[in-house]
């Protein structure tokens, strides 16, 4: 930490610098404190979609899932082959009765990256626990095997 408290003495407006405290913070538990050095970053850069993603990042790991979706979204609108944050954004929306929006964010990140592999345990955990509880697990079961057909892979 010393050594970007060192750069930000030589560029107090250094957005990458931010960014890397932000994320050392994240690592360190400290998410209030990472919030703060991401919205300095976007501060320094509203351009930065990587700041806007792991702004989110910090919000989702402080349970404030209003702010994470916004900046899920925005790193989204910056950046729409950021398939990661397709696929936080699903997780964050699930707090939400959003179930449409959930899954076109799963389908969204698998679209880019069918390798994320969380993607689609998120999916799967979404399929069978909300429609089953709906009472649509036949259309869970369906769509589940649409997707493996698709990615049998994953």
């Amino acid at each position: 930490m010393r050594a970007y408290r060192k750069a930000l003495n030589v560029d107090p407006n250094n957005a990458i610098v931010f960014q890397y405290i932000g994320a050392a913070l994240i690592k360190l538990g400290k998410n209030k404190e990472a919030v703060h050095n991401y919205k300095n970053a976007i501060y320094m850069d509203q351009t930065n979609a990587l700041a806007y993603y792991n702004l989110g990042v910090a919000f989702s790991m402080l349970g404030k899932n209003n702010e994470a979706v916004d900046s899920y979204k925005k790193a989204i609108e910056m950046d729409p082959t950021n398939a990661l944050a397709y696929n936080n954004l699903g997780v964050a929306l699930i707090n939400f009765d959003s179930f449409d929006e959930t899954v076109t964010s799963y389908h969204k990140a698998i679209e880019l990256d069918h390798n994320v592999r969380n993607t689609y345990e998120n999916l799967k955990w979404l399929l069978l626990n909300k429609l089953k509880t709906a009472g649509r697990l036949a259309e869970s079961v369906m769509f589940l095997e649409g997707i493996i057909a698709q990615h049998p892979d994953n």
